[in-house]
């Protein structure tokens, strides 16, 4: 499409065409040019409107995919100096944006958008952002996938959308249902489903049952046999919404052990099918509206809160607003934030602590009000409740609450834990950390997990297992500095001076500033259970101040 001249004549001309294939090019038929010369405009531009049927997004999304490596308060400024640019570009069109406090829109009924298969989509645009570069790829991706070269549309016409894999508004529906069975097994797989359901609910935003007739959706399917008398074998299947197959596997346990609502064979197994539901909505294979649902967003916040940074944990409680706001009758987002709390309390990123306690009492009410009988949600509050507003024994028996709410939710078993960790009762903290992290295991963040058994081997006078558990914590998760922290003291009591050193250079790579001489004289500095910990010789420390 080429354009000669450059004052378009607004509403009278028809709808708007992007070319996306090789350098985006915005016009209309009247032949005016109404590219954004500005890179990020493009960028903002093609955001808003390919992979995305509903053309909104929330602002904390656009900031994470075009200036991700910002600030809360600069990525914020430089969006809304780039939609100023974008609809300085559009002109007479410009009403066709539309923004509040949390999205910026399109009017996709005056847009049409197009790609004749004659070059990458949007080849050359470059930011300099690698989250906006890894959307960019998988958008290619997308297009290559549908169709290299589709018909050329005209002005005015219905436009193909290679974009897009449905034009279903994004949601996350589990269906949970029992496949074929010995008539004699149906209550078994039954009983195992409802195990599925409720654990699912308490984490994501779910709809229960069997999805709708030619509705995508995630859908796990349960079926029960009979491998031999006196023994059901439970096997799950978990698909995603184009069928992928994510997670398959089986147990085999007794008429008993069902009846009984479980044993650890099937906690293990249905904290295996939540974690395959949370891994398909992989960033790499959802589209951008799914990406902003209240459980994406949850995700992206956990995954950030746990790298311990201070910038991440202002966008983890960023993301944790949004999705509250999207979905305000659900706990579990104000419980996480609520856990937030403790990461920064503990992280001294806040060093208001009559603030803290402030919001996570606010935050606790609020997540309990909504869901009082959510296992995440009374686990996450514990948390807040013993390190953040001192609640301990209250601490205690909201986590044991937690635990008898659903046993196969690892947050319960790691928070019944921690609050063992300031008592007489470590040896049953010690195996609750275990079961917590049996149960994590196959997670993405079963390093937390492995901390705590880190943590509660060196207050138990296991200083072997505690070095073995905080390695394999810095393996997993590189920028967890906990678990440095305390390597650096570990290996300083053995006199493995090299050992510490390293470790001190690789906390510094993710802790700028840091020093050891912290360690030693800065009674704030978060490695209090190192003095706690039995036979330990923290002297050593000093020689490497």
């Amino acid at each position: 499409m080429s354009f000669a001249v450059d004052i378009c004549s607004g509403h009278e001309c028809g709808p708007l065409v992007l070319d996306t294939a090789g350098a985006i090019r915005l016009g209309c038929e009247c032949g005016a040019d109404l590219t954004p010369r500005q890179a990020k405009a493009q960028a903002l531009l093609l955001l808003l409107l390919v992979e995305n049927t509903r053309a909104t997004c929330t602002r904390i999304w656009l900031q994470d995919k075009l200036w991700s490596t910002a600030d809360r308060v600069q990525g914020a400024q430089s969006l809304r100096q780039t939609l100023r640019q974008l609809k300085l570009a559009l002109g007479p069109h410009a009403d066709m944006l539309h923004a509040d406090r949390a999205r910026i829109g399109i009017d996709r009924g005056r847009i049409l958008v197009r790609h004749d298969g004659s070059a990458d989509l949007a080849e050359g645009l470059d930011i300099g952002d690698p989250e906006f570069e890894d959307w960019l790829q998988h958008a290619r991706s997308a297009v290559t996938r549908t169709d290299a070269r589709p018909p050329a549309v005209a002005v005015g016409q219905a436009l193909p959308r290679p974009f897009s894999a449905n034009s279903e508004p994004a949601r996350l529906t589990l269906g949970v249902r029992c496949g074929p069975s010995d008539m004699s097994m149906d209550w078994a797989a039954a009983l195992v489903a409802d195990m599925v359901s409720n654990s699912a609910r308490e984490q994501f935003e779910v709809e229960p049952g069997e999805p709708a007739q030619g509705r995508p959706g995630r859908e796990c399917v349960i079926h029960a046999f009979r491998p031999a008398p006196e023994r059901v074998g439970v096997r799950a299947v978990v698909t995603g919404r184009d069928g992928q197959r994510f997670w398959a596997g089986f147990r085999i346990v007794t008429f008993r052990e069902i009846e009984s609502g479980g044993t650890s064979q099937l906690w293990d197994m249905v904290g295996e099918v939540v974690d395959a539901v949370r891994s398909s909505l992989n960033p790499a294979h959802a589209t951008a509206a799914e990406l902003q649902t209240p459980d994406a967003l949850c995700a992206a916040a956990i995954k950030a809160m746990f790298t311990m940074r201070s910038d991440k944990a202002a966008l983890a409680d960023r993301l944790l607003t949004q999705a509250a706001a999207d979905a305000p009758h659900r706990g579990i987002y104000p419980a996480w934030q609520a856990q937030l709390k403790v990461i920064e309390l503990i992280e001294q990123f806040n060093t208001d602590r009559e603030g803290l306690r402030e919001q996570a009492e606010a935050l606790t009410t609020r997540a309990m009000e909504l869901e009082p009988d959510n296992a995440a949600v009374l686990a996450s509050c514990a948390n807040a409740w013993n390190f953040v507003q001192g609640r301990r024994v209250a601490a205690h028996e909201l986590a044991q609450r937690a635990i008898a709410v659903n046993p196969s939710n690892p947050m319960a078993w790691w928070a019944s834990s921690v609050t063992r960790m300031y008592g007489d009762n470590l040896g049953t903290g010690y195996l609750e950390a275990q079961r917590g992290q049996a149960l994590a295991r196959r997670s993405p963040h079963a390093f937390w997990w492995d901390s705590q058994i880190g943590f509660m081997a060196l207050l138990h006078g296991e200083s072997d297992e505690a070095i073995r558990r905080f390695e394999r914590t810095a393996l997993l998760m590189p920028e967890f500095r906990p678990a440095l922290r305390y390597l650096i003291g570990l290996y300083a009591s053995r006199r493995q001076f090299d050992a510490a050193q390293r470790a001190v250079e690789r906390l510094r790579l993710v802790e700028p500033g840091f020093s050891v001489e912290q360690m030693v004289r800065d009674p704030g500095y978060p490695v209090s259970l190192l003095a706690r910990a039995p036979d330990l010789d923290l002297e050593p420390l000093a020689e490497l101040c």
